[in-house]
C-alpha cells in the first residue's frame, strides 16, 4: 500500500505531464496549420472543430488541403508526412463508417510532390484506404458519382525501384491512377499503379486493377482485372428506374 504522501506526490506529476502532452499537441496542430493552407468549404481554417469527423497528422510542409462537409457515419483521416501535396475533396460526398484514410511519406531517395482529387457526389461506403505515389506524374484523380463498396485499397507509390539489367531503365514509373465518373467499386478491390478506368463500369469483387481500360460500360473482373462483359450498365437502384435514366445513381420514383 502506498504511503498518502507518496500518492500525492505521484498524482501530482502525472497531472504535470498531462499537461505538457497537451501544450506539446496544440503546439504541434498550430504549426501544422500555419505551416500549410488547409480550407474547410472554400474558406481556410486554423482549427477543426470536434465535431467534424476529420482527423489531420500534417508533419510536412507547403501542403494544400482543400475540404468540403460531408454525410455520413465515416470520416476523413490524413497522415502525412510530405511537403507541398495537394489534395482536393469535393462536394456532396458522403463517407460512411469507417471512412477515408489517407497515407503520404517520401519512398527512399525521393521527395513527394503528387496530388490527389476527388470530385462531387461520390459514395464512399466503408474503409478507403489510398497511399499516395509520390511524383506529378503519378496524382490520383477520382471523378463523379462513383459507388465505392468496402475495403478499397488505392496504391500508387512504387516504394522501391525495378530495372531492367539490359538497359538500366525503370520498369515500376509511376504513372498515376484515375477513376472516372458513375463506376461501381465492389468489395475488396486494388487499385494498383497505372490504372484506369473511364466511366459507367462496373468493378468485380476482390478484383486487382493494374493496367488501363479504355473502354465505357465495362464488367471488369478478376486478378488480374480483365474486360468481362461489354456495352452493360448499372443502377443504384434494384428496380426499374433505370430504364428510365441514363444516370445510375437516380431513382426517379423516389423524386
Amino acid at each position: 500500500m502506498k504511503i498518502p504522501v507518496l500518492l500525492e506526490i505521484e498524482l501530482f506529476v502525472r497531472g504535470i505531464r498531462n499537461k505538457l502532452r497537451q501544450k506539446r499537441k496544440n503546439f504541434e496542430n498550430r504549426k501544422m496549420f500555419l505551416n500549410n493552407e488547409i480550407f474547410l468549404d472554400g474558406k481556410r481554417i486554423f482549427e477543426l472543430d470536434e465535431k467534424l469527423n476529420i482527423k489531420l497528422d500534417i508533419k510536412g510542409k507547403g501542403n494544400t488541403i482543400n475540404l468540403n462537409c460531408f454525410d455520413g457515419t465515416g470520416g476523413i483521416f490524413i497522415d502525412l508526412r510530405v511537403d507541398n501535396f495537394i489534395f482536393e475533396f469535393g462536394k456532396n460526398n458522403t463517407i460512411n463508417n469507417p471512412g477515408i484514410f489517407i497515407t503520404g511519406y517520401n519512398a527512399p531517395g525521393s521527395l513527394s510532390k503528387s496530388s490527389f482529387v476527388i470530385g462531387d457526389n461520390n459514395l464512399f461506403n466503408g474503409a478507403f484506404e489510398i497511399v499516395l505515389p509520390t511524383t506529378l506524374d503519378g496524382k490520383t484523380l477520382i471523378g463523379n458519382n462513383n459507388v465505392f463498396a468496402r475495403n478499397i485499397h488505392i496504391k500508387g507509390i512504387s516504394d522501391h525501384l525495378i530495372y531492367d539489367l539490359a538497359t538500366m531503365e525503370q520498369i515500376n514509373k509511376e504513372c498515376g491512377i484515375q477513376i472516372g465518373d458513375n463506376n461501381w467499386i465492389c468489395e475488396d478491390t486494388v487499385f494498383l499503379n497505372k490504372a484506369r478506368i473511364t466511366n459507367n463500369n462496373v468493378i468485380g469483387m476482390r478484383s486487382l486493377v493494374n493496367k488501363e481500360f479504355r473502354e465505357s460500360n465495362l464488367l471488369i473482373a478478376g486478378s488480374p482485372a480483365k474486360i468481362r462483359k461489354t456495352n452493360i450498365g448499372w443502377s443504384f437502384y434494384v428496380n426499374d428506374s433505370y430504364k428510365h435514366t441514363n444516370n445510375p445513381m437516380e431513382n426517379i420514383y423516389n423524386e
